[in-house]
């Protein structure tokens, strides 16, 4: 039996990177003649978005419009919540690609880390986006991973900058990258270094809304399409990614397709490609100063700026797509070779994760609606405050007390008269 029918099952389409690595990996092997489906967990705001490329001729559903009578020969989880509902899900094997270290996105004395870590106790053929996870994997939860990292296109980066330069221009052009609310990404500390340098040139890209006002970029983009990105990364010197946890930051490896260098932090994922002094230069975390010379550093000195871009281009040419797909299709045949696994993975324990999540929804809508409660009482206590500040102002002001003695006077006329 050859393997034939291929399922990615992703939370919901996100403007993320592990979204998008799936989403081609998923194109690159329907092209290969596998029939490959994508399925979401949930709907997202982005469906039908021009902000995502086709994987054409790859299938996209959601995962509630899944035929239950199809048997897929590999079904792959990404994202630990899909994990437990692959078990809804007939395969020959069972495949849970690993693209980050997802427990440390919650509290450490929630539940939901002990839900993430067992999805790596059982039965799954793991594969994991870089060697940290690995050995992550390996020493922690005794699960043997193969390592395939996301790719690249080169040629889509051959392509004319989206910002041209004046004649003259020497600025050193740097690009941010990253959502405003998320606190781990420390935009708001890139820009913070940027604005202690003089003449530079700052392009901003977020993946939702605008930055702060303070944040003061001379060129903003806002929910840009994939397709476009490259023209932007054409654009800029060195891309500043001061992320305190990243799983490899594909942002950095696309800035160095381009033919642009970096300035990172310490981030796990970054040091299976990041080279300082050779590729880029990496400074401590949260290290203002460390980032502030940096700049200056690559401002100053055009040979190494020059040294660094040769080098990440360099590094760029080892990461390509069409390699990196081929491992993909190979791990998928080794797993399905071993055999049907019966029952599926986390089967049990889907019910209880469902429970779980229901209670976690629950909670969150509570918080919401307390937060709503007590927004609308402080409302309503301006109001009241205003109102009685209001009352006061009259009872203090002259015509109040003109009023006031006048009515006075009026009772006193219209009190009617008592013999005594």
């Amino acid at each position: 039996m050859k393997m034939r029918k291929i399922l990615f099952l992703l939370p919901s389409r996100a403007l993320s990177g592990g979204i998008l690595v799936v989403r081609q990996h998923a194109k690159l092997l329907a092209e290969k003649g596998y029939e490959v489906t994508v399925a979401y967990l949930h709907a997202s705001d982005l469906d039908g978005d021009p902000v995502f490329s086709t994987i054409e001729p790859a299938r996209e559903v959601l995962q509630s419009q899944l035929d239950e009578d199809v048997t897929y020969d590999a079904a792959v989880a990404t994202w630990w919540e899909t994990a437990y509902y692959l078990a809804r899900v007939k395969a020959r094997s069972y495949f849970y690609f690993v693209q980050g270290f997802e427990e440390r996105l919650y509290p450490a004395d929630s539940v939901w880390p002990l839900l993430v870590q067992r999805t790596y106790q059982t039965g799954f053929h793991y594969i994991a986006v870089n060697t940290g996870l690995q050995r992550y994997l390996q020493q922690n939860f005794g699960q043997s991973a193969v390592v395939i990292p996301p790719g690249i296109n080169l040629g889509e980066f051959d392509c004319e900058p989206a910002i041209t330069r004046n004649a003259g221009n020497t600025k050193l052009r740097v690009l941010v990258e990253g959502s405003p609310s998320a606190e781990y990404k420390r935009v708001g500390l890139a820009f913070e270094a940027l604005s202690c340098v003089a003449d530079l040139e700052t392009v901003y890209v977020s993946p939702e809304g605008n930055g702060k006002a303070e944040w003061n970029a001379d060129y903003f983009f806002s929910r840009v399409p994939y397709a476009k990105m490259p023209s932007i990364y054409q654009s800029c010197d060195l891309i500043l990614k001061l992320s305190t946890d990243e799983t490899f930051s594909m942002p950095v490896l696309e800035s160095f397709a381009a033919g642009a260098t970096a300035i990172v932090a310490e981030f796990h994922g970054g040091s299976d490609f990041i080279r300082d002094g050779e590729n880029a230069l990496v400074v401590p975390n949260d290290d203002i100063a460390a980032v502030v010379q940096a700049l200056e550093k690559l401002q100053a000195d055009s040979q190494l700026l020059t040294k660094l871009k040769a080098g990440a281009k360099a590094t760029a040419n080892q990461y390509l797509w069409t390699d990196l797909s081929a491992r993909m299709e190979e791990a998928l045949l080794t797993g399905f070779a071993s055999g049907t696994l019966d029952p599926p993975p986390l089967a049990g324990c889907l019910p209880a994760f469902e429970a779980a999540h229901a209670m976690r929804l629950e909670l969150a809508q509570s918080k919401i609606d307390n937060e709503n409660l007590l927004a609308a009482h402080a409302q309503i206590s301006q109001l009241l405050a205003a109102a009685q500040n209001e009352v006061a102002l009259l009872r203090a002001s002259r015509a109040y007390r003109v009023g006031n003695s006048l009515a006075s006077v009026y009772r006193k006329i219209k009190r009617p008269r008592v013999d005594k």
